[in-house]
């Protein structure tokens, strides 16, 4: 009996202290561009087949991709521990590799093989990290060991965007690296038109990585077609994807309001349209949407204008509301109608 006991508790040491010895990979991701106008079309890689408890690898990549994602925690290609708070009381019970076959969107002359790694504990949980290897149409390899994999045609000619080592870099059809700089982000937003991260900082690059948008935002937000809201030294701007500055990073803060934009600068509001056209001068109290008229204050008095910036009414009523579809402004205590012309 001591000797099934000395057993039990040396087996129980075992498992307790090497079982969380599991890798520990990165996430993957990135976003897929999707497919553009004229000659250009772009996808993340979409997997046939599959199999059980899958965290990791790829999502579909046919016509527009979302994020991708890569590794998780765990995984027998690594190093490092599975931390928990109880995690003398979780244990490894075991492990799978699942592969996969995928195929891009409008593309006969790549496609991708992949292997999620999954390692299983006792507590029910799961941890995978899978790795991409990029094929030619005649199943050679032609990069290995990928973590994201993303596949754009621009004017006829392939390109590969891939994450290795944690880095994204721009590969041409045959899998020879085009770029020089190492990016933590990259994902289509245009045809021709990357959308990078280097050092903390947002930029555009195209696909032979000439720079479009410096890489120099703090932020580079997407709020409508090819329209991006930039933060730059704390001050905000508005440029497209082509480098078009609309708005200098010179304001306070620029946030969306439906189909137009509040512009914030030195306390004063303002307002631009869809399109990044300023309709109203940064010199009101406030501006909200009332319906579908723009109400501005100014000098503790409302006022109306249209989505366009034309005016509806004077700056002169104490409050403004909508009510039974009419709007109605407030004087001297009285609520009356005001008349909207007709557009």
């Amino acid at each position: 009996m001591k000797k099934l006991i000395v057993c039990i508790m040396a087996f129980a040491f075992l498992v307790t202290t090497c079982a969380p010895a599991l890798a520990k990979g990165g996430h993957g991701g990135g976003h897929g561009g999707g497919k553009g106008g004229g000659s250009h079309s772009s996808s993340h890689s979409g997997g046939h087949g599959g199999g059980k408890g899958h965290s990791g690898g790829h999502g579909g990549g046919h016509g527009k991709g979302g994020h991708g994602r890569g590794p998780s925690h765990g995984g027998p290609r690594g190093g490092g521990h599975y931390h928990s708070s109880h995690s003398s009381s979780v244990y490894l019970v075991g492990r799978e590799v699942i592969p996969n076959i995928h195929t891009f969107a409008d593309c006969n002359e790549h496609s991708a093989t992949s292997e999620t790694f999954v390692s299983y504990y006792s507590n029910g949980t799961s941890r995978s990290y899978t790795y991409y290897t990029v094929l030619d149409a005649k199943g050679n390899a032609l990069v290995t060991d990928c973590t994201d994999v993303k596949h754009t045609i621009y004017d006829n000619v392939h390109y590969l965007l891939l994450r290795k080592g944690g880095k994204y870099g721009i590969y041409s059809h045959d899998g020879h690296l085009i770029s020089n700089r190492s990016y933590t982000t990259m994902y289509e937003i245009a045809p021709n038109r990357l959308l990078v991260k280097a050092n903390k900082m947002y930029g555009v690059v195209d696909l032979m990585e000439n720079t479009i948008v410096p890489i120099k935002y703090k932020e580079f937000k997407s709020v409508g077609k090819d329209l991006y809201i930039t933060k730059l030294n704390g001050y905000y701007g508005m440029v497209n994807s082509s480098n078009f500055i609309f708005f200098p990073p010179e304001y306070d803060k620029i946030t969306q309001l439906y189909d137009t934009f509040v512009l914030k600068q030195y306390g004063k509001y303002g307002l631009a349209d869809a399109y990044g056209r300023l309709i109203l001068e940064p010199v009101y109290d406030k501006i909200k949407k009332q319906g579908e008229f723009i109400v501005v204050k100014k000098d503790k008095r409302w006022g109306v204008f249209d989505s366009s910036g034309r005016m509806l009414s004077e700056i002169g009523y104490e409050k403004i509301r909508i009510n039974r579809n009419h709007l109605e402004g407030k004087i001297n205590g009285m609520w009356i109608e005001i008349p909207v012309p007709l557009i």
